[in-house]
């Protein structure tokens, strides 16, 4: 008996033509199936689409799920649930699922997830960070590599709220300030202290600013590795004096020289203070001048 076999490379269905007329890689229907694309031989074939498993014991009694992505790359699910007195995130995956944060309300009224209820659909994973925006608050985002709880296996009703953890140590408390998108700066300029040396002449050939004039500010580097923007600069770093009490004593002005030297930059060495303030955020692990 003839053995008939059709590939379907097209992937196309064709509910138009009569079944006797569908051309050799279309089909007239289908459910539950998948065309193959790989390069091999079994390039075009119908293979059969797994179904769903039904999870019912993540999410407790008691919380609503306002929020959900999947991240096709690790075969993981992420839900944004709320309850009345806490918010959480919950992540599952074939091999096991777990609490990834909980915002519990204290009595201080400290929140950092702030869920108000609201379907959430601005969500998104990069680069391992998951983002979110409801629109009623900053966006936010937090590191997947981070383990926020000392038992991450526990229950969301058994955990507590959330910790800040840099280079492996937990510092204190999850603050909203920790998660936000846009990182905190910088507020001040650092301090700027000139140091001019007695010699004039060493100073003519050792200045180390003689045509520039320079400004200086800082910038945080934080612990998931990213920078904040910088913070405010000083004023031109300049040296005003002149040397002696008459001013063409040192040939400031001169033919040949296309610049008037009275503005050079007499400098020998600066100092610079105040670049790690008092309000330097918990999660700052290195300061960029």
């Amino acid at each position: 008996m003839p053995e008939i076999k059709n590939t379907f490379i097209q992937g196309k269905m064709n509910k138009d033509l009569d079944e006797r007329l569908i051309p050799n890689g279309q089909y007239r229907d289908a459910l539950n199936i998948g065309v193959t694309s790989s390069e091999t031989s079994d390039a075009g074939a119908i293979e059969n689409i797994l179904g769903n498993t039904r999870i019912g014991n993540l999410i407790p009694e008691g919380y609503t799920c306002v929020g959900s992505i999947s991240d096709e790359t690790t075969n993981t699910l992420y839900w944004f649930v709320k309850s009345e007195d806490r918010d959480a995130i919950l992540r599952f995956n074939e091999e096991q699922s777990s609490v990834v944060i909980v915002d519990v309300y204290e009595s201080s009224g400290e929140r950092f997830l702030n869920f108000t209820g609201d379907h959430i659909t601005g969500i998104n994973i990069v680069d391992n960070f998951l983002f979110w925006t409801d629109g009623n608050s900053e966006p936010k985002k937090i590191d997947l590599d981070k383990d926020y709880h000392n038992d991450t296996s526990l229950s969301v009703d058994n955990q507590s709220s959330a910790l800040l953890s840099v280079n492996g140590e937990n510092v204190g408390a999850l603050q909203e300030q920790h998660i936000t998108v846009i990182k905190k700066k910088p507020s001040i300029a650092p301090t700027v202290n000139i140091n001019i040396s007695a010699n004039v002449l060493a100073v003519r050939s050792e200045s180390i600013f003689e045509k520039i004039f320079p400004r200086f500010c800082f910038r945080y580097k934080y612990d998931s590795g990213e920078y904040s923007a910088f913070g405010p600069f000083t004023d031109v770093v300049f040296n005003p004096q002149m040397f002696g009490t008459n001013i063409n004593q040192f040939n400031n002005y001169t033919t040949e020289e296309p610049y008037n030297r009275a503005m050079t930059n007499l400098i020998e060495s600066i100092d610079l203070y105040d670049f790690v303030p008092s309000d330097i955020p918990e999660d700052v692990v290195q300061v960029d001048i």
